[in-house]
């Protein structure tokens, strides 16, 4: 979970992107936190760390600036998933040893696990789209957002580790399409949950107006429950 981009931006325009990527990682973090509970999956840690691009920016002109890596967040941790098989055999055969191994429910819990990775990776830029449309008074809904739509909200880096779990789950394109239709569905019910659209305005804000350098997971679930 990467939000990095090279963009020429004036002064003001330099806030409002920090803003969406505090409202991007926000979303990444409130959806690990709270499907991990949802879901009664094992807690999982993270640290979110950002690059003080305010002090970063050299001017390019009078005009604007050149922001280039220094304007980065990246989420270090929070899957649960820890090594992706790198195809749909490979994953059968990580299966196959873990039947051997496990129960039944720990097979389902594997499969509830990988799929929440995948939500969790899809709800930032998805949080980020959804901040944007708002702030431009726009109307936003799960019609108006595709998946190819989410590289315009920092998701680049999100859908590349997205694709890579779609691979690895099956050769079929259409199989691919159906688990990733359900998931983008489960992401949007998640973020326009009211309570949980507010533990996300509540990070984002604190990230933003703190100019936080880096919070992990002790520290986003203190904030969330204080």
């Amino acid at each position: 979970m990467k939000r990095n981009q090279s963009i020429n931006l004036s002064s003001s325009n330099i806030e409002i992107h920090k803003k969406r990527i505090a409202y991007h990682e926000s979303g990444h973090a409130v959806a690990i936190l709270m499907s991990n509970k949802l879901k009664q999956l094992p807690p999982v840690s993270f640290q979110i760390t950002f690059k003080n691009t305010s002090q970063n920016a050299n001017p390019k002109s009078s005009h604007g600036y050149t922001v280039d890596e220094d304007y980065s967040a990246i989420v270090n941790g929070g899957r649960h998933i820890k090594t992706i098989p790198k195809s749909a055999d490979c994953l059968s055969s990580h299966i196959g040893l873990y039947i051997e191994r496990n129960s039944e429910k720990n097979i389902k819990d594997f499969f509830t696990a990988f799929e929440t990775d995948v939500i969790n990776l899809l709800i930032g830029p998805i949080v980020e789209a959804k901040y944007v449309a708002m702030s431009d008074g726009e109307v936003f809904n799960q019609n108006l957002i595709n998946l190819d739509a989410l590289h315009n909200y920092g998701g680049s880096s999100d859908l590349a580790s997205i694709n890579q779990y779609l691979v690895c789950f099956s050769k079929c394109k259409d199989q691919q399409n159906q688990l990733i239709s359900k998931l983008l569905t489960q992401s949007f019910d998640f973020i326009n949950n009211t309570s949980n659209w507010k533990k996300i305005i509540q990070l984002a804000d604190y990230i933003y107006e703190e100019d936080i350098k880096t919070i992990d997971s002790k520290q986003v679930n203190l904030l969330l429950n204080s």
